[in-house]
């Protein structure tokens, strides 16, 4: 597999990969939470899967993100608008 990510792409990815919602990584971004899920599909289609659990797999499969990239939840209940992001 090589399809290509857009660093825009990866950073969606990255984000989704660590439980965050569409409308969380749209606030992050400040962009709308339409415009993550049109970001997320062309992922998909990239990668060949149906959702963002398959698309994750094979991120991390293929080296495309990470395993230091995605944070350890936390078992403490998160405010709504939370975004984990890892450093």
């Amino acid at each position: 597999m090589t399809a290509h990510l857009t660093p825009r792409e990866r950073e969606v990815l990255t984000l989704k990969a660590n439980g965050n919602t569409n409308g969380q990584i749209a606030e992050w971004l400040t962009i709308r939470a339409d415009s993550v899920a049109v970001i997320l599909t062309r992922v998909y289609r990239k990668f060949g899967v149906a959702n963002g659990v398959q698309a994750v797999a094979v991120a991390l499969a293929t080296g495309r993100i990470g395993v230091s990239e995605i944070a350890i939840p936390q078992r403490a209940a998160r405010d709504s608008t939370t975004v984990v992001l890892c450093e």
